[in-house]
């Protein structure tokens, strides 16, 4: 990321496109970010506690985001997401400023090319992992604190943080992305010449973006960032081998059902409901069993 804001900021950068996965949207992100602000240091955009989480004081350069894999959802919001070697952690920037100008959500952008297997570009276990991202997300998000609860309240507005909290306007966008996952998730996996199935999992990915990016995540992403930053070793056969990396999506749903059966007694209902989204035949008047509970 620091080699992408200085070769930016070197040849004075007026635009951004960003072609690829999620960390590829994010690094040309903070790309545009800093190539805004010319005379900021690198951590004051970044989050506490390694940063200083400064407002940008110019306005942001225009960013266009093509992503070329059906997971991040990096392309709707204003998250970039960094590894910090030097502390051996995950941090991140969270700016409402460095939302994309405009997202090209195009299934032919994920399509076949020439060196790639199969019909879409994205290899099986990329299609798996981002999939698993997809699903967190959007089930975070529903199962978020609701805004209402969120306490201290912001004396402002415009002092509110980027993630809000559950709420009516994010839950659709997740309840919809769920509904597309329990639909075309395995499907997208099993064969990858399922266009049809690609293609939605590419709009659940934008769905679950825009409804996380406003409502926020909770364990599983907070989870993700040790357990990612912590991989030394692990190499995976559908990523490219240049360093060891364990992929978002699997750091992610790694803690995935401890969590989920950890929060469920919080609210029960709304576990029921996105379960039945996924495709789970649960009665209406059932809920889901306390995971705190010894049997």
């Amino acid at each position: 990321m620091l080699k992408a804001v200085d070769f930016a900021r070197g040849i004075g950068c007026d635009s951004f496109v960003a072609v690829g996965g999620g960390s590829v949207i994010d690094t040309t992100k903070a790309a545009a970010l800093y190539c805004s602000n010319p005379d900021a240091d690198f951590y004051d955009f970044v989050c506490p506690p390694f940063g200083k989480d400064l407002v940008p004081q110019n306005p942001m350069l225009p960013l266009i985001a093509v992503p070329t894999t059906a997971g991040t959802g990096s392309e709707t919001t204003g998250a970039a997401i960094m590894d910090l070697p030097k502390h051996e952690c995950k941090s991140g920037i969270r700016q409402r400023c460095i939302k994309p100008l405009l997202a090209i959500v195009d299934p032919d952008n994920i399509k076949r090319r020439e060196g790639y297997e199969g019909y879409f570009s994205m290899p099986r276990n990329v299609a798996i992992y981002s999939g698993f991202d997809v699903l967190c997300h959007a089930l975070e998000s529903y199962t978020a604190l609701p805004y209402h609860k969120r306490v201290p309240r912001p004396a402002r507005p415009d002092l509110r943080p980027l993630y809000q909290g559950s709420n009516p306007i994010s839950d659709v966008w997740s309840m919809e992305a769920l509904r597309i996952m329990g639909k075309y998730f395995r499907r997208s996996v099993a064969d990858s010449s399922d266009e049809e199935a690609r293609q939605h999992m590419l709009l659940a990915s934008t769905f679950a973006g825009v409804g996380f990016g406003n409502a926020g995540v909770h364990i599983c992403h907070g989870l993700s960032y040790p357990i990612s930053s912590q991989g030394k070793s692990y190499f995976d056969k559908d990523y490219p081998e240049t360093k060891p990396l364990i992929p978002h999506g699997l750091s992610v749903v790694t803690t995935a059902v401890a969590d989920f059966e950890f929060l469920a007694a919080s609210c029960p209902e709304r576990h029921a409901q996105a379960a039945r989204q996924l495709g789970a035949e649960i009665p209406v008047q059932s809920r889901i069993p306390d995971g705190n509970k010894k049997p």
